[in-house]
């Protein structure tokens, strides 16, 4: 069979256009391959990135846990914080009255305690009480705060106080999570 021109040009345009498609079609195989490897690296390069920001976290939440003096047993914190009260009380020019128990949560890995402080003096005495237990060195928080005039129309005020500390949970065998090896 004997082709003329004109078939054979068509013949060879046609053979040129289907391997140029047959390329197109590798080689558009090849770069979606390479894009997506790109876009895992990407990602992996960002997972990576993440955790270690996470571990660089840690170490600084670790150094600021280990300045936070958490005590291992209920009555070891709560006696803390009283202690610490009584002892920015009569710094602020506050007299503390009374102290009441409250209920104690526990959660995960910790145990809130919850205590009540009633403390009678003038308004700048008691500012400078809640100062000092919003700025202490010990997990110590205030959940509430109750102001009474005493008596009316005078600077003297009666401080209810509401305030909570926390302690490592205790396991049913008594050890804490420290003791057990557990970080």
């Amino acid at each position: 069979m004997v082709l003329n021109k004109r078939e054979l040009f068509l013949a060879k345009w046609t053979s040129a256009v289907l391997a140029a498609v047959g390329l197109y079609a590798l080689v558009g195989v090849y770069v979606d391959g390479a894009a997506t490897i790109r876009k895992q690296r990407e990602a992996l390069q960002s997972d990576q990135n993440h955790a270690a920001e996470v571990m660089k976290h840690k170490t600084d939440l670790l150094t600021v846990w280990s300045q936070m003096h958490l005590e291992t047993r209920e009555f070891e914190a709560q006696s803390q914080a009283m202690r610490k009260v009584e002892r920015w009380a009569p710094d602020s020019g506050a007299l503390v009255e009374a102290y009441k128990q409250d209920k104690l949560t526990s959660h995960e890995q910790f145990t809130e305690i919850g205590f009540q402080v009633t403390c009678k003096g003038p308004m700048r005495a008691i500012s400078r009480l809640i100062w000092s237990v919003e700025t202490a060195s010990i997990p110590l928080r205030i959940r509430s705060v109750t102001l009474h005039p005493t008596p009316e129309g005078t600077d003297d005020l009666t401080a209810e106080l509401s305030l909570s500390t926390i302690c490592q949970a205790q396991s049913r065998s008594g050890r804490t999570g420290r003791e057990r090896g557990q970080r």
